[in-house]
């Protein structure tokens, strides 16, 4: 199976979407658990209670991570997971001059994130989760500008993803789900080129929304100028 990720790693919330008909946003927080912490394995009641957990299996995120591109060890809650313990969180260090390309934690949440939606995709298609569910995923993300200039930077980030195997283990259940994600194509970009491709080849749908939204809200601007006029820089072969 292979997956396509537009993957925003936000400061204080992610924002994915996979291929063209499933989004997501969640915190970007893990709380590392300890022993004392480690709750029994879910188990339900009947059949729809399990369909209902299943299906929001991205807010029940209970992982560890066997990845040499990945340094912090042992086991995760991931996203509302982390929140709902109540456990002290991990987030971004904003301060940090390593930044978001050398934190452990991008990595921890984009590949917990890609292992659930698997996990997820297996359940719907009936696969046995004895087994290990593999993904080969191309995914398109981005860095914060000052830090993607740097020398090296994008370039050793995509390597973390690309040039290793990565292995997801759930431990939600009584035996665990065992998940193996391998990136094919990663894509990293500055933020805010993203944005800036998806206005230079939008489609009309988009062109006349846009355009509607500067009549309305930006008078003087649009008498000045037309629309073609402003995304001229973007457009330009």
């Amino acid at each position: 199976m292979t997956m396509k990720l537009a993957n925003d790693l936000g400061n204080s919330v992610v924002k994915a979407t996979f291929g063209n008909n499933y989004g997501i946003e969640f915190p970007s927080v893990i709380a590392v658990q300890q022993p004392q912490n480690m709750g029994a394995p879910v188990t339900f009641d009947d059949e729809q209670q399990q369909t209902e957990y299943m299906n929001h299996f991205m807010d029940h995120l209970d992982a560890s991570i066997s990845s040499s591109a990945v340094k912090l060890q042992g086991r995760f809650f991931v996203g509302p997971a982390a929140v709902e313990s109540q456990l002290p969180l991990s987030t971004f260090d904003l301060n940090d001059f390593g930044g978001k390309a050398d934190d452990d934690l991008s990595l921890i949440l984009t590949l917990s994130m890609i292992a659930g939606k698997r996990v997820m995709e297996a359940v719907v298609k009936g696969e046995d989760l004895a087994e290990t569910l593999n993904v080969k995923v191309k995914m398109a993300t981005a860095l914060p500008i000052a830090e993607g200039k740097r020398q090296g930077v994008r370039e050793a980030y995509q390597k973390r993803y690309l040039d290793q195997s990565h292995t997801v283990i759930f431990h939600n259940f009584k035996n665990p789900i065992t998940v193996k994600v391998t990136f094919e194509q990663v894509f990293v970009a500055l933020e805010g080129e993203v944005a800036q491709f998806y206005i230079k080849y939008a489609p009309e749908k988009l062109l006349k929304t846009m355009m509607k939204d500067l009549q309305q809200n930006f008078t003087q601007t649009w008498r000045k100028w037309s629309l073609c006029t402003i995304l001229r820089p973007y457009r330009t072969p």
